[in-house]
């Protein structure tokens, strides 16, 4: 019986506890750090779609480039004297090396836009539908030219000039695609 009493005794000596102290009130607001991870996940999305179409871009361009380079070397006699207009060959080409493949491509970016803004807004009716239909082949400096060896450094300028970063393909391309993201951006933001 005194076995009890002697815990107990060791119980009363035993350190007193010290008071328990609140929990701290966390410092991180959760919805803004949710809003931070859906910003990121969005500027994620907009520079890997801007690094793809800037990949594809560039191999459709060369693979144009290729085109004439074909045409340009593998020209009969006869078709040495009755020469195509470059523009009209050029834009038949266009269509055929660049614009279906493209189309390809951002039909798949779209199909990711989507997703994205299925897992970041949920309820958003955002849609990206790239306007493939703006990039028209325009190529004025070969407009009375006709496809000669001769001219193609004109026609590789005006092939580079057209699907170029600076107001050409690539870069019309990617402003759509950071529009769109922007958009998203502001959306999350008032959430």
């Amino acid at each position: 019986m005194n076995q009890p009493s002697s815990a107990k005794a060791n119980a009363d000596t035993a350190a007193p506890q010290q008071p328990v102290e609140p929990p701290l009130a966390s410092l991180v607001d959760a919805q803004r750090l949710e809003r931070l991870l859906a910003e990121r996940r969005i500027l994620k999305w907009r520079d890997l779609t801007h690094a793809a179409i800037a990949t594809k871009v560039e191999g459709l361009e060369k693979a144009l480039i290729a085109r004439v380079d074909r045409e340009l070397d593998n020209r009969s006699f006869y078709r040495k004297l009755n020469v195509r207009p470059a523009q009209q060959a050029l834009k038949d080409w266009f269509l055929e090396e660049v614009r279906i493949p493209l189309q390809v491509e951002l039909r798949l970016e779209e199909q990711k836009f989507a997703a994205l803004v299925k897992s970041v807004s949920g309820s958003s009716d955002l849609r990206l539908a790239f306007d493939a239909q703006r990039i028209t082949p325009n190529f004025t400096a070969l407009e009375k030219q006709g496809l000669k060896l001769s001219q193609r450094d004109t026609i590789v300028r005006d092939i580079r000039r057209l699907m170029g970063t600076l107001g050409g393909v690539s870069d019309l391309l990617c402003r759509q695609c950071t529009a769109v993201a922007d958009q998203l951006n502001n959306e999350n933001q008032k959430c």
